[in-house]
């Protein structure tokens, strides 16, 4: 039995058979306490402060509310609520969940196509993602982002809505040279609330730019502890190939070639962090980007959709068969593993439909692993918001070969799973936050060190 508080969990649902199933599984864990439920958005907005639940999983199309209107007076009343949507695997529910993650959604689960049975196949996989993510989410420290990156007279909704990162995933922003339907480059749309909630939240919340954020809140200098939170990832070496090595020794050392490739791994919050990052980039970027986000095809496509439109640079899905351009970004299909495959003197892109890795397909670990066969150590690689550790032995594979790994602060990760199972392993040489992450690439892929951006902490074994 767990030694913590058990995480509080509502599910708000029209169909009474999935609030079935979401309460059997809440309650089958020992981390969770189920603490009610809600036929639609408006009796569950009723009951909430009532029951105090600490994690939400709502439901994306209800009726008399919708899910986004939902979300917006959840967290209208508590910010610091994680809500998790539930959505249907169609482009109609994908598009919908990226509208809901700008506004705030911690993340997203896709409902299976059958619900004949409870306890296999596709039912059995999402009752145990359901119960890893709501434990995660549940743990995560209130507030925290919020507290790290606007003033404290801002609450963390009023830092969200004034965010660009929420307002080009949503659709608001585009880049200049990438106008959609007429929209300007700097137009923000305002955002419905229903009208009981309008009392709640600010008309219209005071924008906070990078250069603020980091004025107002410097990093803290950053310190690994030697116990407590980083102790899940004690449990095993991270292997690579026939070597072993032990987390507490670091196998960081200077890069010795130029990168070629930067690759970078994301999970849990990826999706807005991306929209941080890929558009800060410049269009003449010299080298290609291979992006694994965890994520089905649909919604992977959209993402790469919704990234070339605010993009400075060009941004795709990638298909077999891609050559590896400068100043292209490649999203990795859903349910493919994207690897880097060598025709002679250029590189390529190739989808393989070999089993998951570390549960996940597409794998951060299998892309790592393929880019350091095809260019050694000639590699720069980010690890970003996301749960669990896949990449930890890739990293390691390429910190082996000679390349370099930067990592996501725990501040800004909205889950801290993978970037600190890289520092847990000792292997980074930096950990950053969200928006220096751009200004810190540039200065190791180009060499402009006035762009680098504040360091949280640099690398070391524990």
């Amino acid at each position: 039995m767990s030694q913590e508080p058990k995480v509080r969990v509502m599910v708000v649902d029209d169909s009474s058979t999935v609030r079935g199933f979401v309460k059997r599984w809440v309650s089958s864990s020992p981390d969770l306490e189920f603490v009610g439920e809600a036929e639609d958005g408006q009796i569950a907005l009723k009951k909430l402060k009532e029951i105090s639940p600490q994690v939400i999983v709502l439901d994306v199309e209800m009726p008399n509310m919708s899910g986004i209107e939902t979300l917006k007076g959840i967290k209208a009343i508590d910010p610091t609520i994680q809500v998790v949507m539930f959505s249907t695997l169609t482009e109609a529910g994908a598009l919908v969940t990226f509208d809901a993650l700008a506004l705030g959604a911690s993340d997203y689960l896709t409902k299976p196509t059958s619900i004949s049975s409870a306890e296999s196949g596709t039912m059995a996989d999402t009752r145990h993602e359901l119960i890893e993510k709501v434990t995660a989410l549940g743990r995560r420290r209130h507030s925290r982002i919020a507290a790290t990156m606007v003033p404290q007279n801002f609450s963390s909704r009023q830092a969200f809505e004034s965010s660009r990162a929420a307002a080009v995933l949503r659709g608001g922003l585009v880049h200049p040279d990438r106008k959609v339907d007429g929209i300007p480059a700097d137009t923000d749309p305002p955002t419905v609330v229903p009208n009981e909630f309008k009392g709640s939240m600010p008309a219209s919340p005071p924008v906070v730019d990078r250069a603020t954020r980091r004025a107002i809140s410097p990093p803290k200098p950053f310190r690994v502890p030697t116990s407590g939170k980083l102790d899940r990832f004690r449990a095993a070496p991270v292997n690579v190939g026939p070597v072993a090595m032990n987390r507490a020794e670091s196998v960081r050392r200077p890069s010795t070639s130029k990168a070629q490739l930067l690759v970078l791994g994301v999970s849990t919050g990826g999706p807005v962090a991306l929209m941080e990052f890929l558009p800060s980039l410049p269009k003449d970027f010299p080298i290609p980007i291979l992006v694994v986000q965890h994520m089905p095809a649909v919604f992977t496509r959209l993402l790469a959709d919704r990234l070339n439109q605010r993009s400075q640079m060009a941004v795709t899905e990638a298909k077999e068969g891609d050559r590896l351009l400068p100043g292209t970004a490649y999203i990795a299909p859903g349910e493919r593993h994207l690897v880097v495959k060598r025709d002679g003197s250029q590189l390529c892109a190739a989808l393989i439909d070999s089993p998951p890795v570390n549960s996940c397909r597409p794998s951060v670990d299998v892309l790592f692993n393929s880019a350091v066969a095809a260019v050694a150590g000639a590699i720069l690689a980010v690890v970003m918001t996301g749960m669990g550790s896949d990449g930890a032995k890739g990293a390691a594979a390429i910190c082996s070969a000679g390349g370099e790994v930067i990592v996501q602060d725990e501040a800004t990760s909205v889950v801290w799973g993978m970037p600190g199972a890289v520092v847990a392993a000792g292997i980074q040489s930096g950990i950053y936050p969200l928006g220096s992450l751009s200004s810190e690439v540039m200065s190791r892929v180009v060499g402009d060190k006035s762009r680098r951006g504040p360091l949280v902490g640099a690398g070391g074994g524990l």
